[in-house]
């Protein structure tokens, strides 16, 4: 094996696939034991048995000569938005495919000099009624005007972020982020939730990125990047005026046309902003229930559509005149695991016969 192989990556790749180290071995003819001695540096990885690895684990063989990407999940710069049901397994696999997320990127942006506006430079609440100053405060600074926060995800990529949607190896999984300088934060988002879900994960994550980038010891972060997601999408000012009496769960329907957030999340801002009482609120919710709408509300939004990895790969093919393989060399993939997770639909061959 070549001293510049690491062999945390290989458990990464592995547990990225969700495989568990017998799994694997049985797909590369190994034994259990063989592939634990490799994983722990034990025992070397022959170099013919490399380009095998990398294609049952979905790598270039460049990835396991890549340095480990620093462990943002084990320091305040990384957050995890998930329910506690959610299997321990799968959260794992979600944060190894993080890891692997990060060393795409960092390929992929390796000598490009992004044009946008740096938007998020850490504030830390000073009290508890400082959250949505904060908030306010972003809002300005993005320059979005008063109303809804339209355009979300470009606004974050404008704004220095970078949003991905992905496949979640659980429903209950629901979004990510991390911010490894000098790269640019990321925000990782389940593909597979609505698109009202969707903008409420990416205003949650910014605010974590925003707030506890120095950790948040002390504090509940979680309500903290609740409230201000609250405030970010569905202004106080804004907001309060259009929740008059009386609030229905017709009236909350037709403010999810305009808010594009879900009633359960208008039902909760009215109960914060002193609109509606407790018991009003927990009646709200109960109707909610009978009618099936706590996992599939009436409604449809738009899924969130960011642009900039889009961008990314495209000025590789068309600026630097690449194949699409060649670009998920760059990003240390193979072409088809690069597919899956940044052209989603678009298999290898329907992408090359475009």
């Amino acid at each position: 094996m070549s001293d510049s192989i690491y062999p945390e990556m290989i458990v990464i790749a592995r547990e990225g696939c969700d495989l568990t180290q017998e799994e694997l071995a049985i797909r590369i003819a190994y034994s259990q034991t063989k592939v634990s001695k490799i994983e722990s540096g034990l025992r070397p990885l022959p170099s013919e048995d490399l380009p095998e690895l990398a294609r049952v684990l979905g790598q270039a063989p460049g990835f396991f000569s890549t340095r480990p990407p620093q462990r943002v999940m084990e320091t305040g710069l990384y957050h995890q938005r998930s329910l506690k049901t959610a299997p321990a397994r799968k959260l794992k696999a979600m944060d190894r495919k993080v890891d692997i997320l990060q060393v795409r990127i960092e390929g992929l942006l390796h000598g490009l000099k992004l044009n946008v506006f740096p938007g998020f430079e850490p504030v830390e609440p000073e009290d508890a009624a400082s959250v949505e100053d904060i908030a306010r405060q972003i809002r300005r600074r993005w320059g979005l005007a008063s109303g809804p926060a339209l355009g979300l995800s470009e606004r974050v990529e404008r704004s220095g972020g970078i949003v991905v949607l992905l496949e979640f190896a659980t429903p209950k999984d629901d979004g990510r982020s991390f911010h490894n300088p000098p790269s640019p934060p990321v925000i990782v988002v389940n593909r597979s939730k609505p698109g009202d879900r969707q903008r409420w994960i990416i205003a949650h994550e910014v605010g974590h990125l925003i707030m506890h980038a120095y950790g948040s010891a002390g504090r509940d972060a979680e309500r903290e990047a609740d409230r201000f997601a609250a405030e970010f999408l569905m202004p106080e000012e804004d907001i309060r005026p259009e929740l008059y009496h009386p609030v229905t769960l017709e009236r909350l329907t037709a403010l999810k046309h305009r808010w594009r957030v879900s009633i359960q999340a208008l039902a909760r801002r009215a109960k914060d902003l002193g609109v509606i009482s407790e018991s009003r609120y927990i009646g709200i919710m109960s109707e909610i229930s009978r009618r099936g709408w706590r996992k599939h509300e009436p409604v449809s939004v738009e899924q969130e559509r960011p642009t900039l990895i889009d961008a990314v790969i495209q000025h590789h093919r068309e600026g630097r005149k690449l194949s699409l393989a060649e670009v998920a060399t760059v990003a240390k993939a193979d072409l088809s695991s690069f597919c899956a997770m940044f052209l989603p639909g678009q298999g290898p061959m329907r992408v090359l016969s475009a």
